[in-house]
């Protein structure tokens, strides 16, 4: 959805209230019969983000998301036209600890992992024509290669080596925030230049092969 400007935050904080741990917003006002003062804000769309009616200076009601009024609410200026990024994929929990100001390009570093990816790893897939693994990244809106391996393992620490260099959150990938229990892997220089290591030279020919399979990022 197309990012548009708040209304001044002024009037934010005069239709709202927010408490930024319980992720609670409220009405401070009536403004008609399905808006009433104390009542609970936010509808869940299908996308899973709350949004919130609020009639403009003339008399139309826009819906905003609720996660950028919160941000709002809370430093007191409109996010626009930045992101405002939940850093642990919830997309309704809005404490303000969970939300973070991103361009574009920085919210596609912190995302969960899609549901058809098949080898357990983001930008990891098994290439069935050389029957090894090929690892790949997307960086400046270009998906970079990173190798094909014999070894899985190989690949998917070329592909953490890759996510610290490029800058990814150390959530993404995961569902919610990266598991205390299973911290990311820590890339020595050693394996790390084990692991860009190509297994085999990239040509045309393969470019568009890599092209053709679609590995999930």
């Amino acid at each position: 959805m197309k990012l548009k400007r708040l209304p001044p935050i002024e009037e934010l904080r005069r239709l709202f209230d927010y408490d930024p741990e319980t992720v609670i917003v409220t009405r401070k006002v009536t403004t008609n019969n399905n808006a009433k003062k104390g009542d609970v804000v936010g509808r869940k769309t299908v996308h899973g983000y709350f949004r919130v009616a609020v009639i403009n200076p003339y008399g139309y009601i826009e819906s905003f998301g609720l996660h950028r009024i919160c941000y709002a609410l809370y430093y007191g200026r409109d996010p626009y036209p930045m992101q405002v990024d939940h850093l642990n994929h919830d997309r309704v929990d809005n404490r303000i600890c969970n939300l973070r100001l991103v361009t574009h390009q920085e919210n596609g570093k912190n995302q969960r992992q899609r549901k058809d990816n098949t080898s357990g790893t983001c930008g990891v897939c098994f290439h069935k024509r050389d029957n090894k693994w090929h690892a790949q990244i997307r960086t400046n809106g270009k998906n970079k290669s990173l190798g094909y391996f014999t070894n899985k393992a190989d690949a998917i620490a070329a592909r953490r080596a890759a996510e610290i260099k490029y800058g990814y959150h150390k959530n993404h990938g995961y569902d919610n925030e990266a598991p205390e229990d299973k911290p990311r892997i820590k890339i020595s220089d050693e394996v790390r230049q084990l692991s860009l290591r190509l297994i085999q030279p990239v040509d045309d020919k393969s470019a568009s092969q890599e092209k053709r399979q679609e590995c999930k990022v």
